[in-house]
């Protein structure tokens, strides 16, 4: 990793002395250069029959055939079958780390251990102190969303998104450089460029979540103006209901975008391009990548939902609840209490959700560079 006055370099690590190793059972580990491959023969946990190629090979080897290994291999006196990849694979750049489905898991809960540090948690509870007082206000006040004329309310929801922004950059940032120089991120890791990187997603959500939301809202009219059109004579009915199936099945295709759409912080902070070169960059992992990416964003989802039970638990036994002989007055300050302290549970699950998505791109990132030809078991 190499970082120059004012601009960093952004490599996630060596590709040109990246190693796939292949074990005999059939799962395909990577090495981050050959010293690592070489400390797992020095302990033994490369048994017989296992093959290796450099990234950008074609070609398996047996490992006692591939020069840089040929005065190693075969002669470990440890065990006999080799380590399971685990959390430690994510920060020791000496441990093979697993490719596949399996792989999500130790990089989701590596995130996990990188979310629960004091500046991470200090930021997303500002955030999350922000993000519930603005729905507080937004709802206490009855915020108007109309379009024609603008409501104000539509203020409040730009400065959500300032802020879910904001905290994008910030702990993208640090845990990129956690991942990058394999040491805690300070403040300072976090703020370094931040504000610049906050307004270009914000002004990009901003656009592509107005562009999927109206897609959404005109799915669901859709239906009912065709069914006007259909008593006036202008449509048949079968196209009324072609249109009322049609339309939710759209949205399952339409609602994931959301969350596709949060992996572009990391993307423009490991590759430092442009917004549109990093809307291709991303329009390219969600074609080449897109369930795998899919299914490791759900499981975020379901980890950091688990993991915070216990915090909405509490939060629904002690927020404040205005009983109903209570003067009226109470009611709006009751109200936004409740919206900040659940604010703060919504901006753990954002910051989490943010960090994994650092670790998942740069996971799949790696992984374009996929073994290929990989041997069958026999």
């Amino acid at each position: 990793m190499r970082f120059l006055r004012g601009q960093r370099t952004m490599e996630t690590m060596p590709r040109a002395d990246l190693w796939y190793v292949w074990f005999p059972d059939g799962r395909v580990l990577r090495a981050a250069g050959a010293a690592a491959v070489r400390q797992q023969l020095e302990a033994g946990r490369l048994p017989p029959g296992t093959r290796a190629r450099r990234s950008g090979e074609e070609e398996w080897r047996p490992i006692e055939k591939v020069s840089e290994f040929a005065d190693l291999a075969g002669n470990g006196d440890g065990a006999s079958h080799p380590a399971p990849a685990t959390i430690a694979s994510r920060v020791d750049p000496t441990r093979l780390r697993q490719l596949g489905v399996r792989a999500y898991f130790d990089e989701l809960f590596a995130a996990l251990d990188s979310t629960l540090v004091r500046p991470k948690l200090i930021t997303a509870a500002l955030a999350g102190l922000a993000l519930g007082a603005l729905a507080g206000v937004a709802l206490s006040r009855s915020a108007p969303f109309t379009i024609d004329p603008p409501g104000w309310g539509w203020l409040l929801a730009a400065g959500a998104v300032l802020v879910l922004a904001t905290l994008a950059a910030v702990l993208t940032n640090m845990t990129y450089m956690e991942l990058s120089r394999l040491r805690p991120a300070r403040w300072r890791d976090g703020i370094r460029g931040a504000a610049g990187l906050a307004l270009r997603l914000a002004a990009s959500w901003l656009i592509s979540g107005w562009a999927i939301g109206a897609l959404i809202a005109a799915l669901r009219a859709l239906p009912a103006r065709l069914l006007e059109a259909a008593a006036a004579g202008d449509a048949p009915h079968a196209v009324a209901h072609a249109a009322a199936v049609a339309g939710p099945l759209l949205e399952l295709v339409l609602w994931p975008l959301f969350a596709l759409l949060l992996l572009l912080a990391p993307v423009l902070a490991v590759e430092q391009c442009s917004l549109g070169e990093a809307l291709v960059r991303l329009a390219r992992l969600v074609r080449a990548k897109g369930a795998p990416l899919l299914f490791a964003q759900g499981l975020a989802l379901a980890v950091g939902l688990v993991v915070l039970s216990p915090l909405l638990l509490l939060l629904w036994l002690t927020v404040p609840v205005v009983p109903p002989e209570a003067l009226a007055e109470l009611a709006p300050t009751a109200a936004l209490t409740q919206w900040v302290m659940l604010g703060l549970a919504a901006g753990a699950l954002v910051a989490y959700l943010l960090v994994a998505d650092v670790f998942l791109y740069l996971h799949l990132r790696v992984e374009g560079d996929s073994p290929r030809g990989v041997p069958k078991r026999r």
